[in-house]
């Protein structure tokens, strides 16, 4: 837990939420802070192939994000097919709108997940502003799945060419889905893309030999740094405002390698600190 502006302790609640969708019901959760009248937006996040909203780090990244003062849904999708995730994560993130009353969100998730949300943020942005088309600040991928295990020749990277939004990658080094150099190719011509890299890390983002904690909190660390950052952005950045940015770690430091986004994020935040001042 962390303290409010008035020194007042947040609590995290914890709120389940049935989703209707055609006959079915989606199982979703909303971590968020017990003040104010109401998230005006907020994070949606999904999980792999296997599993649910509950597995891998999904719940301690909701968590962290609820206590930086996010509200963060997660909601669980069994199907394996890519175009009937995409279409349970439009009703998700219509769902929020128009019931929740969310104005804006980040959207995302890990391995398969990943996958739909960029796909669902690509069916969804609108670059003239269309009424009723949700505010998408920004693309979470947690390990996301370039390739099929150990074969390079079938890359997912369609989806990652076509989106126009703010995308954050965070993937392992030794991910047997995702090699690193294919990836940064992949990314080298993309702009408003941020990519993690975990040293040492695997498909499931856990690296031998570290205490599984430490990994989670830089995951949590980086992770809500970025959603910070999109939290007051435009949805869509052009060519001359941000470039990519690449980050590496290890077991005691995290690298940042400093680009001209790193540059702009900085001069933004010294800016909102000396209006504060003022």
């Amino acid at each position: 837990m962390i303290s409010g502006a008035d020194g007042d302790e947040l609590v995290t609640l914890q709120k389940d939420i049935h989703i209707p969708f055609g006959d079915k019901i989606i199982e979703s959760t909303i971590s968020t802070q017990k003040e104010g009248s109401g998230p005006t937006g907020g994070v949606i996040l999904t999980h792999g192939a296997g599993g649910d909203m509950n597995t891998a780090e999904l719940p301690q990244v909701a968590n962290h994000l609820s206590e930086l003062g996010f509200a963060c849904a997660r909601f669980t999708c069994k199907g394996l097919n890519l175009k009937y995730r995409v279409k349970v994560f439009k009703a998700v993130v219509e769902h929020f709108m128009k019931t929740e009353k969310w104005s804006w969100f980040i959207i995302g998730g890990r391995s398969m997940g990943a996958r739909a949300a960029v796909s669902t943020a690509n069916e969804l942005f609108s670059d003239d502003d269309e009424p009723g088309k949700p505010d998408i600040k920004g693309v979470l991928c947690l390990s996301y799945p370039l390739h099929p295990p150990k074969d390079v020749n079938k890359l997912r990277d369609d989806i990652l060419h076509s989106c126009k939004l703010p995308m954050f990658f965070v993937s392992g080094t030794e991910d047997v889905q995702c090699e690193k150099v294919l990836m940064e190719n992949t990314l080298k011509n993309k702009t408003n893309v941020t990519m993690h890299w975990l040293e040492g890390g695997d498909h499931g983002l856990h690296v031998k030999g570290r205490d599984k904690l430490l990994t989670l909190g830089e995951i949590c660390e980086v992770v809500g740094g970025w959603c910070k950052t999109m939290r007051h952005a435009s949805s869509c950045i052009t060519d001359d405002q941000q470039s990519v940015s690449v980050y590496t770690s290890d077991d005691s430091k995290t690298v940042k390698k400093r680009d001209k986004t790193t540059k702009l994020q900085d001069g933004s935040r010294r800016k909102r600190r000396k209006e504060k001042k003022d």
